[in-house]
C-alpha cells in the first residue's frame, strides 16, 4: 500500500499556524467534556464511573452499537461495526469493497480520503465533480456515464463537503439503483448528516439494501472529533466479515472511554444536533450576507446542508489567494487546490463560533485590495 500526498493535511500544516483566523474548519466546534458528561442517563453514568481501561470489543461496545443501529430503521446492532475515527471507517469500507484492478466511481468534490483511497488499494477511479453551474446537483446519469463492467464501488459523501450539496432521496435512490445493477456497492459517507431539515433528508445508504453501506461518526455534525469514533453498517454479513479481518490488522480495537462518551452523545443526539444546528444555521446566514456585500470577489451556490460552503473566487488563483490571506492577513481558508476539485474556489467552515470575526477579518483584507491582487501580492 503506498500513500500518495495528502494534500487538504499539508496545506493545513504548511499554513495554519500563520493565521489567528481559521474560518476552513468543516467540524463543528469542539463540545467540552463536562459538557457532555452533564448529559449522562443513569445508566451511563454507571458505566463511566466503573470503566476499567482494558480492552474494548473489537466490533464496538454493544451499548454504542445499539445506539448507532437505532439511527437506521430496521437495522440491528450485528449490522454495525465501530472504528477508531471515521478515517479507520471509510479505510477499511473501501478496502473491504474493492481489490486489485477494480474499478471506482467517486462523486467529488470530496475530501481525498474519498477519492484518493481507491487507487491506493489498487483500483481504477473516475470523479464525477458537482458543478456550480448545476447549482451542485448529483447528476446520476453523469456518474453512469463513466461506470464499466468492472465497476465496483461507488462513492457519495452526503452531505457534501466542501460544497454543502445535498442530494434529493430520489438521486440517493437512483445512485443505489445504478450501483445494484453493475453488482456494485455504494458507499456513503454520512458524517455531516443530522444538520438538514429533516423533509430534505435522503434515506441513510445501509437503508437502500445490502449492496449499499453507511460511514459516518461523532466527529463533525457532533462536535467530538476528539474522540476518535466513527462506524460503518451493513447488513451485508460477508461484507462485515471483510470489515473484521480488517481490523484485526490495523487498530484491533478502540478507546474505551470513546466508546462510553459515544453511547452518552448518541442518546443526547437530539440536545447535540441542535446545538450544531444552532451554529450553523446563523453561520450560513452570516456567510450569505457577506459574499453579498462581496459579489466583486465571490459567487456561489448556496449550500443545502452540512458544516461548510464553497463559493468561487472570480478573478483570482484560488490557491495564491489562500497563500496570501494565510501569510499576511493571519486568515486560513482552504483553496479549491488541495481537495482537489475543478475550478477556482474557497472552503468556508460554518460550524465554528468565531465565524464571525473570521469573516470580518477577511472583510479587512478585501477593502485592501483589488480583484486579482490577491493573487499577484502571492506571486510576487
Amino acid at each position: 500500500m503506498r500513500l500518495p500526498d495528502f494534500l487538504l493535511e499539508d496545506w493545513i500544516d504548511r499554513y495554519r499556524s500563520y493565521c489567528r483566523y481559521n474560518i476552513a474548519g468543516s467540524d463543528v466546534e469542539g463540545l467540552a467534556l463536562d459538557e457532555l458528561l452533564s448529559l449522562r442517563d443513569g445508566e451511563t453514568r454507571a458505566l463511566w464511573d466503573s470503566l476499567t481501561l482494558g480492552y474494548s470489543h473489537p466490533l464496538g461496545h454493544p451499548l454504542l452499537r445499539a445506539e448507532i443501529a437505532r439511527l437506521h430503521p430496521g437495522v440491528g446492532p450485528e449490522s454495525v461495526h465501530v472504528f477508531a475515527g471515521t478515517t479507520e471507517a471509510v479505510l477499511a469500507a473501501v478496502s473491504a469493497a474493492l481489490s486489485p484492478g477494480d474499478h471506482a466511481v467517486v462523486v467529488g468534490p470530496a475530501y481525498q480520503l474519498l477519492t484518493g483511497l481507491p487507487a491506493v488499494v489498487g483500483a481504477e477511479v473516475d470523479q464525477v465533480d458537482l458543478t456550480s453551474e448545476d447549482g451542485w446537483a448529483l447528476d446520476v446519469d453523469r456518474v453512469g456515464s463513466v461506470c464499466r463492467p468492472d465497476t465496483r464501488l461507488l462513492i457519495l459523501n452526503a452531505p457534501n463537503n466542501p460544497t454543502g450539496a445535498l442530494p434529493s432521496p430520489e438521486q440517493v435512490r437512483a445512485l443505489a439503483g445504478l450501483a445494484e445493477s453493475l453488482g456494485a456497492r455504494l458507499l456513503v459517507d454520512e458524517v455531516y448528516r443530522g444538520l438538514e431539515e429533516p423533509e430534505t433528508a435522503p434515506p441513510s445508504g445501509v437503508e437502500l439494501g445490502p449492496h449499499a453501506v453507511t460511514v459516518s461518526g461523532v466527529s463533525k455534525a457532533y462536535g467530538l472529533a476528539g474522540l476518535r469514533i466513527g462506524w460503518v453498517v451493513s447488513t451485508d454479513a460477508d461484507y462485515r466479515r471483510r470489515l473484521r479481518e480488517f481490523r484485526y490488522w490495523t487498530t484491533l480495537n478502540n478507546s474505551a472511554p470513546s466508546e462510553v462518551l459515544a453511547v452518552v452523545a448518541l442518546r443526547a443526539r437530539a440536545t447535540l444536533l441542535g446545538r450544531a444546528r444552532g451554529i450553523v444555521t446563523a453561520n450560513r446566514t452570516l456567510l450569505e450576507d457577506f459574499l453579498a456585500q462581496h459579489s466583486d470577489w465571490f459567487d456561489w451556490a448556496p449550500t443545502r446542508a452540512g458544516t461548510t460552503a464553497y463559493p468561487r473566487l472570480l478573478q483570482d488563483d484560488a490557491r495564491r489567494a489562500a497563500e496570501t490571506l494565510a501569510t499576511r492577513h493571519g486568515v486560513f481558508v482552504i483553496p479549491s487546490s488541495v481537495i482537489p476539485s475543478a475550478g477556482e474556489h474557497l472552503r468556508i467552515g460554518l460550524g465554528r463560533t468565531d465565524l464571525p470575526e473570521g469573516l470580518d477579518a477577511l472583510a479587512d483584507a478585501l477593502a485592501s485590495l483589488r480583484p486579482g491582487e490577491l493573487s499577484a501580492k502571492a506571486a510576487a
